[in-house]
């Protein structure tokens, strides 16, 4: 065969040159394309990482609302029911007592859980007040007779007056009492063995109105 020209030659070089800028072109586009698709999986990853913490927190949060939200009702009905149970003896008046409260107990704990169910889905929107008509005696007098037994159950000291004897309250009941019962606990948590935890609930007359206070005395670490 005979050889190519200095002409020939040059072309080739020239060819191969290009087709080497193009590839050397191609293959860095590829490599930019290739970096910012890593950058964004990265990102959509952090993201997915970032909400599946916040879910997690938000869920352990909710069982921890729940779950302290509910102590106190559930002590109150495993007490009626331990109650119960060591009297097998007892009287039919004092057994239909025990089971109207075991009975009034669990119709608090199906109110307090659709009330922190609402609660969890009013975070994201606009909260709501379930205001009612209530009886401030009777509302009273089961706060009071429910905070009695819930301390003593516990092992601490009782003290305590009730003193609401007329009027009506215009109020959610199941926010109040799960702001009841949440102060009820702390005080029973954070106290020492033996110790006094006192209830006090009165009705104040302000000029032309009255006005309720509800007091829980403790000697814990304090709010």
């Amino acid at each position: 065969r005979g050889l190519a020209g200095p002409d020939s030659a040059s072309s080739e070089i020239s060819n191969l040159s290009g087709s080497y800028q193009n590839f050397k072109a191609t293959l860095s586009a590829l490599i930019k394309n290739f970096s910012l698709e890593n950058e964004q999986l990265l990102k959509q990853t952090q993201d997915l990482t970032t909400a599946i913490e916040t879910r997690n927190d938000q869920t352990a949060q909710f069982v921890s609302l729940l779950s302290h939200d509910m102590r106190t009702t559930l002590t109150l009905v495993k007490g009626y029911s331990k109650a119960l149970l060591s009297r097998p003896d007892a009287d039919e008046e004092t057994r239909e007592k025990f089971l109207t409260e075991i009975v009034e107990g669990a119709q608090d704990l199906e109110r307090i859980s659709s009330d922190i169910l609402d609660s969890a889905y009013e975070a994201q929107s606009v909260p709501k007040l379930h205001i009612e008509e209530v009886d401030a005696a009777a509302f009273a007098g089961k706060l009071f007779e429910n905070s009695r037994r819930y301390i003593l159950e516990a092992g601490y000291l009782f003290d305590g007056v009730c003193e609401v004897d007329h009027g009506q309250l215009s109020i959610d009941s199941v926010k109040i009492s799960r702001v009841w019962n949440n102060l009820l606990n702390d005080a029973v948590k954070y106290s020492k063995a033996g110790n006094v935890i006192r209830v006090d609930l009165r009705t104040l007359n302000r000029g032309e109105g009255s006005a309720g206070e509800c007091r829980i005395e403790d000697h814990g670490i304090g709010i």
